[in-house]
């Protein structure tokens, strides 16, 4: 394969990677510390990425004023989404929110691939005697990101294999005693800038060889236009299948959106990769097997309604969350892509490559300006989850008992705070709650107070709620005197979540009886024991563990216990005190 046939920018993208490279230094390693400078650090690294990245990937392009105006439109929408996140993220007294971090990780994985979504819009060779909208929605899609994705795959490799050979040689001079080369490998600004120079200059190396990349973008649709069929036949399968096993089976996985769609991908994907093999008058299959994929085109819909209805259900049920509010962006998304592609293959009997070229530009710009909303402050993933919590509990649809106070506070970030400073209003009366409604709300707040992180929340709540109830003791014989005394030194979480049963034994003869505990009376592998001090309080001194070889005789515990058809067993074998060291002996 032989470069394209221009000379090779090398300076030009020598820059370009010293300055991501600086950049990308000074962002990781020195970021600043007032909100102001953060905000102007944010926007200035948006900007130097962008157009670095935007000419980099132009190098087969006739680089004109539409293609900066586009990389200078999404530069200011990056900038001005890191500003907000910057805003929601640090405190203006020092500090972060609790759960900004979910908040950052959503916002890089939305921008990353918002940027590759965009990408080839950037890269189109503008014709000044079309429109700006006709050249936008003439794109071809499907190629550009797979010849992309290959080139960012190859400038990855390049610095993968730059380490490999540094680390390699910095090891060769570490055996040699010469340890400053490896420092100098390991120096923070010069790690930064060699990586983004051999990046850059991996994206520029990608882009000279344009029918490598057509063979390799070839290559893949061949491999989709063989898998198409059976993928076809296995979804139709499923559908039919699902009518006669129940909808139930799926919803039961808990796993069903998900699945559904990554189906729906694979099929996608496919289709535009058999397309690109056209065929004859543009159509890959034969008539046969084109009618299969038209009934898979039909089907394709109904998966992605399935999947909305069964996000539906669990949103219903427990509300909006950031982990389920990114699904429910991409089911409409898949709606709306499926249903463009039953109706396009029906209304029209065009070549698949025009029909999918409609349809698909028009659905990823969709896509991109939905991407972008995410990223604004009315529409982020937290404010519309913190939103929705809290209307719930305002409508009656959450109750004290059930809403997701540890949500709010330690995963939904500033948004989530501000509900929680809102439900505390309502707990304290500033609201149509029931006085026993805001009693159990001011009681979970006072929890949410103790707890560190979500899931030490939820252990506290275990806890609280585990303590409120009663102990469900049973006597197997006549107890001991003081039942209450007893009850309050059994373990916090024994015996109140299911029964126990208890009896009064002489373990050690010393003419006071201890009390064994049984916390399943029907597997009993273990028996607690507890014994009373000389002022009378009870505490649990040990355990007796079932042996090993006793597990087949486990069923018939309760009926000897209750008949007293039990016997002490001396142990065969004596522990060992050797000064404050004691050895016991355990059974093989």
């Amino acid at each position: 394969m032989t470069p394209q046939e221009t000379r090779f920018p090398f300076y030009s993208t020598l820059f370009a990677g010293i300055a991501t490279g600086v950049a990308a230094w000074l962002g990781a390693e020195h970021w600043p510390d007032g909100l102001m400078a953060q905000k102007a650090a944010a926007v200035a690294i948006a900007f130097v990425f962008v157009f670095a990245g935007a000419f980099l990937f132009t190098a087969r392009t006739r680089r004109g004023a539409p293609n900066w105006m586009l990389a200078a439109g999404i530069a200011i929408v990056i900038g001005l989404s890191a500003v907000w996140l910057i805003s929601n993220t640090f405190k203006p007294e020092g500090g972060s929110y609790e759960g900004s971090s979910d908040l950052v990780t959503s916002w890089w994985a939305t921008i990353v691939p918002l940027l590759f979504v965009l990408l080839p819009f950037v890269q189109r060779d503008f014709q000044k005697s079309q429109r700006f909208m006709s050249d936008i929605l003439s794109v071809e899609l499907y190629r550009k990101y797979w010849e992309n994705l290959f080139i960012l795959a190859f400038a990855g490799l390049l610095v993968g294999l730059y380490w490999l050979v540094a680390t390699l040689c910095a090891a060769l001079f570490d055996i040699l005693k010469i340890f400053e080369l490896g420092r100098f490998i390991e120096y923070e600004p010069v790690g930064w800038t060699a990586s983004a120079i051999i990046f850059a200059f991996g994206i520029s190396l990608g882009c000279r060889y344009p029918s490598l990349l057509n063979m390799l973008t070839g290559l893949i649709a061949t491999v989709c236009r063989a898998i198409l069929p059976p993928v076809a036949v296995f979804m139709i399968a499923f559908a039919v299948t699902l009518p006669i096993v129940g909808l139930d089976m799926i919803w039961s996985t808990g796993r069903s959106t998900p699945m559904l769609l990554a189906m729906i991908l694979v099929a996608v994907v496919s289709l535009n990769g058999a397309a690109q093999c056209g065929g004859e008058g543009g159509l890959p299959y034969p008539q046969w097997l084109r009618s299969v994929i038209y009934v898979l085109l039909a089907l394709l819909p109904v998966f992605a309604l399935l999947a909305g209805y069964s996000l539906y259900q669990r949103i219903d049920q427990y509300g909006l969350t950031p982990d389920r509010y990114y699904p429910a962006l991409l089911v409409v998304l898949a709606l709306a892509l499926t249903l463009s592609y039953g109706v396009m293959f029906i209304m029209k009997r065009s070549p698949w490559l025009t029909t999918l070229n409609t349809v698909n530009t028009p659905v990823i710009l969709v896509a991109a300006l939905m991407a972008m909303l995410t990223l604004t402050p009315w529409l982020n993933s937290q404010e519309v989850s913190a939103s929705n919590q809290f209307a719930r509990l305002a409508a009656g649809k959450s109750t004290a008992e059930s809403v997701d106070l540890g949500l709010l506070r330690f995963q939904l970030g500033r948004s989530g705070q501000e509900r929680l400073a809102q439900i505390k209003a309502m707990a304290g009366g500033e609201s149509s709650l029931s006085q026993a409604q805001a009693q159990v709300l001011s009681q979970r707040l006072e929890v949410l107070k103790t707890a560190n992180y979500y899931y030490d929340w939820k252990e506290k709540e275990r806890l609280a709620e585990l303590y409120s109830k009663p102990i469900g003791l049973e006597w197997l014989d006549e107890g001991v005197a003081d039942v209450a005394a007893f009850e309050g030194a059994v373990e916090l979480e024994m015996c109140r979540e299911r029964l126990c049963f208890a009896f009064t034994l002489d373990l050690d003869e010393d003419g006071d009886k201890e009390v064994l505990v049984a916390e399943d009376i029907e597997y009993v592998y273990d028996l607690k024991v507890y014994d009373a001090d000389k002022a009378g309080a009870w505490r649990k001194v040990g355990q007796l563990d079932l042996s090993r070889a006793s597990l087949c005789c486990n069923r018939d515990i309760a009926e000897l216990l209750k008949n007293r058809d039990f016997q002490l067993q001396q142990p065969r074998y004596q522990s060992l005190r050797l000064g404050n060291a004691l050895f016991s002996f355990s059974p093989e």
